[in-house]
């Protein structure tokens, strides 16, 4: 009695696992297609990809299974109302990515920390005796106006930062100015995978950034960008790099 529920119940498992992605080689493919798994520990374990053995765990392959379907392949135009700027010279491609229309909620929310903790501290600090009757409250404090601080400066980043985009025959850089610049680059030869990727969630929606890899190596910018555009840029960058003989997948 107990085996033959047993039995029903890894059908089951069967006939309703869904199709996972592989996180390698992006190969898509319903596992237990051959037999029903034996056991229900087989339902956790991991899964090989049939296409390039890749073993990995189920939540990989339902989290590149989202992935793959917020990366359709293209080929995209470029959005008509997009601001970026595309120029293309000397065999290489060139984007100027400007910062974005509005503020990002995480500015407001680092004002609105900093305000509420400044007020705070102020008043522990001209309290009568402040200083010498509450240090331990002082010290607690002091931990804020830093959360603050980190608040602020990525607020600033993802609400000011402008991007310039270089995709030469040798390189791809990225340079990210806010106050000062900072140049990331990698080589075109060795990129394996340009996607968007979930960044972080907002109102408990994924917010998607375009990530630019070769191997463990990884260049990620974008989140702010309409989807259009996202979708635009994964497809030049892919198309850029497999003109130039990049082992992407």
């Amino acid at each position: 009695m107990i085996g033959t529920l047993k039995r029903g119940l890894l059908k089951l498992a069967q006939s309703a696992a869904q199709e996972l992605t592989c996180p390698r080689c992006q190969h898509r493919f319903k596992p237990f297609t051959a037999a029903p798994p034996e056991t229900f520990a087989e339902l956790t374990k991991a899964v090989p990809c049939p296409k390039c053995a890749h073993t990995f765990r189920f939540d990989d392959g339902v989290k590149a299974s989202v992935e793959a379907k917020a990366n359709p392949p293209g080929p995209f135009p470029k959005p008509v109302d997009s601001r970026i700027e595309m120029v293309a010279e000397n065999g290489a491609w060139l984007y100027q990515i400007p910062r974005p229309r509005k503020w990002h909620g995480l500015l407001w929310m680092a004002l609105m920390w900093n305000l509420i903790v400044g007020v705070i501290l102020t008043a522990l600090i001209l309290e009568p005796g402040g200083l010498r009757q509450k240090p331990a409250e002082l010290l607690l404090m002091g931990l804020f106006p830093a959360v603050g601080l980190g608040l602020l400066y990525a607020g600033l980043r993802l609400s000011f930062a402008c991007h310039q985009l270089a995709l030469g025959p040798q390189t791809v850089r990225l340079r990210r100015k806010v106050f000062l610049h900072k140049d990331y680059e990698l080589p075109v030869s060795d990129l394996t995978d340009v996607r968007k990727k979930e960044f972080y969630s907002q109102n408990y929606q994924p917010i998607y950034g375009i990530e630019i890899a070769a191997g463990e190596r990884k260049i990620r910018f974008g989140s702010a960008l309409t989807e259009d555009e996202k979708n635009w840029l994964c497809w030049q960058i892919r198309e850029f790099a497999r003109q130039r003989g990049a082992p992407l997948v």
